[in-house]
């Protein structure tokens, strides 16, 4: 499962630090899977009690500003294979602003049904050339994807597409899109795979 937890500074001064916690269910989930794959700015990751997970953004100077008040982490996890038909299993996390309240996120709960296998030979394995790229990029995929998500460093969407016929291969134009660095974000029928895309 992949995770994306975004944050807004929607105060009147700059936060310095931003802090995410979120508390594993590792009835549900094998926290030892947990792996990040990127995040809007520079941040260190710990866990400790067992299923705490804290995400630490120090002196990140986050703007009170649209667009440049906007952040987030992406991280995955595998659930454990003791999971059957009709079990959920739900995540929710905590986003500090300095010294304030804290914000809670939506809890976000999926169904384990007949069409969702939790086994590696379900995850989505993508490939993306050429990158660096200046016009196009080509997407490659052991499994038929149907949808694809083109985020900038903030986490804004630059580019999506929901397809009518999943696909193993696809072109994406992206000679519109500024250089830079992106994320590129692909979902099949039972997984999704994240990767990075340099923009010359």
């Amino acid at each position: 499962m992949d995770y994306r937890i975004r944050f807004e500074n929607e105060g009147t001064a700059s936060a310095v630090n931003v802090r995410i916690v979120d508390y594993i269910d590792t009835t549900k989930y094998d926290i030892t899977t947990l792996t990040p794959l990127s995040a809007s700015h520079d941040y260190t990751t710990t866990i400790t009690e067992g299923n705490k997970v804290e995400f630490f953004f120090d002196n990140i100077m986050l703007p009170f500003t649209a667009p440049a008040s906007q952040g987030y982490v992406l991280f995955k996890i595998k659930t454990v294979d003791t999971l059957v038909l009709g079990d959920d299993f739900s995540n929710q996390a905590e986003i500090y602003f300095d010294f304030n309240f804290p914000i809670i996120t939506n809890l976000e709960t999926t169904n384990v049904d007949m069409t969702a296998s939790l086994n590696d030979n379900n995850l989505l394995e993508v490939s993306l050339y050429p990158n660096p790229a200046q016009n196009s990029i080509s997407l490659t995929s052991n499994l038929a994807f149907k949808e694809y998500t083109i985020y900038d460093t903030l986490g804004a969407i630059v580019c999506k597409e929901k397809l009518d016929v999943p696909t193993l291969n696809q072109e994406i134009q992206i000679d519109h899109l500024d250089s830079g660095l992106y994320f590129v974000e692909v979902k099949g029928n039972q997984s999704s795979s994240v990767l990075k895309l340099i923009k010359e």
